[in-house]
């Protein structure tokens, strides 16, 4: 009986989530190319704290990006639940993969040691609230698939 009640309350959580509507693809697609450009011209900005260690992440920053604008295109199309949750998956292992190299590099240099720490703060909690993400779309393509 108790497996019945969680497998309840597990496809009434799935099937009450909203329906994204395709403008929000759209505009998925649009903030991530503008964050390619953003992301490659970094470089050329002279930021005082980004370092020239910034090159050896771009590779993974924009194949991170390029995943996901391809995932928010073909949502545009075909967008069922079981779908989203395998292709949100699959973007956010690359996103997981973008954020622990800007972890491992560390392309950023302050002057105080408490925005570094901050900074490195930032970027493991990254990595958990992603790693985090793409468990809970592991539950729902499960349930979805299983439904």
């Amino acid at each position: 009986m108790p497996e019945d009640n969680i497998s309840n309350r597990l496809k009434a959580w799935v099937k009450r989530e909203k329906e994204p509507s395709r403008a929000s693809f759209a505009v998925a697609i649009i903030f991530n190319l503008i964050f390619i450009y953003i992301v490659n011209q970094i470089p050329y900005w002279d930021i005082s704290f980004i370092t020239s260690a910034w090159t050896e992440t771009l590779w993974i920053l924009n194949l991170s990006l390029v995943v996901t604008i391809i995932g928010n295109l073909l949502f545009l199309f075909y967008h069922p639940q079981w779908f989203r949750s395998l292709a949100q998956i699959f973007m956010g292992v690359f996103v997981f993969w973008a954020i622990k190299a800007l972890y491992t590099v560390f392309p950023f240099s302050f002057s105080q040691s408490s925005l570094e720490l901050l900074t490195w703060l930032v970027l493991i909690l990254l990595m958990v609230g992603v790693a985090i993400s793409i468990l809970v779309e592991v539950v729902k393509l499960v349930v979805s698939l299983v439904d």
